[in-house]
């Protein structure tokens, strides 16, 4: 089994990484690029790996590192994600976990620095983020390296589950063009949902049309650019 790391840089999460794993990390590197790739077995859970994608901000890459997290999630065998959310900066690491929630793979959403934001007298409510975006959701203090964090970690992966997909509201104007490049999609086998590879390519991530035919390229940038001038239009 894998389990794919995800998350914005500097929420501890090569600390999660190092608390989950042994100390001994196999480092390789991901197929046809420079960036390092840190693989490692998960304490007390025989035959998982925690795989540790490079930090990023959104799933559309600035760089050859984040190019990697776009590659694991269409090309790579995962059974999970677990997305490391720095509690005390919640606005700015959500709208990575939107886009990863809209995939609707099975993942566990690990808001880190429990300790930092109880100082500043605050906690997360991991039962209403459950009930809300029904994923499941823990709280945890990462460079405590606490026994029953890890504990609580490998039991909510041995009965990870997966969900639905989390349904934003777009506008029609964006609906209209995810139907339109699903459509165009309809016969494809691909790893992710089309709604999920609809929206990265209506974000504007260049590296999604890797994983289209060549022939479906002219007729989806033509209709992402469709989209855009209507929304300018309007």
């Amino acid at each position: 089994m894998n389990f794919l790391l995800a998350g914005n840089p500097n929420t501890g999460k090569s600390t999660f990484f190092n608390m989950m794993t042994q100390s001994h990390v196999h480092v390789g590197n991901y197929s046809g690029v420079t960036v390092e790739k840190r693989v490692h077995h998960l304490k007390h859970y025989p035959h998982a790996n925690l795989v540790d994608l490079p930090g990023t901000y959104n799933i559309t890459p600035s760089s050859e590192d984040e190019g990697v997290v776009t590659y694991t999630l269409l090309k790579e065998s995962y059974n999970g994600i677990i997305n490391i959310i720095d509690s005390t900066h919640l606005k700015r690491n959500l709208h990575l976990t939107v886009q990863l929630l809209e995939l609707g793979v099975p993942m566990l959403l690990v808001f880190n620095l429990k300790d930092s934001l109880h100082n500043n007298g605050y906690v997360v409510d991991t039962k209403k983020v459950t009930e809300l975006l029904e994923v499941n959701a823990i709280s945890l203090s990462a460079r405590e390296h606490n026994t029953e964090d890890i504990d609580h970690v490998i039991d909510e992966l041995k009965h990870i589950n997966s969900f639905n997909a989390l349904e934003l509201d777009y506008p029609e104007v964006i609906k209209h063009g995810i139907d339109q490049i699903e459509e165009l999609l309809r016969f494809d086998t691909l790893q992710v949902k089309k709604k999920w590879l609809a929206l990265q390519l209506l974000e504007g991530n260049e590296d999604v049309y890797k994983y289209v035919t060549i022939q479906k390229e002219a007729a989806i940038r033509q209709i992402v650019a469709d989209v855009e001038q209507t929304i300018i239009d309007q």
